[in-house]
């Protein structure tokens, strides 16, 4: 009899042992496909729109001066991000960045609008 429960235990063991690297594979290929995943997001355009134009960007992140360019609007302008709601649209300075990802507030396609100095952003619309 103990020889069978010494069986037993061995071929639990080698269970064991052949769940835990098929657990480890598993792991090394969700890791793989994550790493594709991000990598078709990280090429894929992001779009926004500026000036009631439809644009895209390469990136997840772009600053006022790339939005200035993309608009073709002089770098002493300002750009206003246009948010859904009552209150002023926010300032992007130059150097700011925008995540222009859905996901992030105000979630869908990021709106702006460029304007030059000094003039009423609610105008501007």
């Amino acid at each position: 009899m103990p020889d069978d429960q010494q069986e037993r235990e061995r071929e639990v063991e080698q269970e064991i042992r052949r769940d835990e690297e098929r657990l480890k594979q598993d792991e090394e290929r969700l890791e793989r496909d994550i790493e594709k995943l991000e990598e078709i997001e990280h090429r894929r355009p992001y779009k926004l729109i500026v000036n009631k134009q439809e644009k895209e960007w390469p990136e997840r992140h772009i600053k006022g001066r790339q939005i200035l360019d993309l608009a073709g609007s002089a770098a002493d302008w300002v750009v206003n991000q246009l948010v859904p709601g009552a209150g002023e649209d926010p300032e992007i300075g130059p150097d700011e960045l925008v995540d222009l990802d859905l996901a992030a507030k105000p979630e869908g396609i990021k709106r702006f609008q460029t304007r030059k100095p000094k003039t009423n952003p609610g105008a501007a619309r």
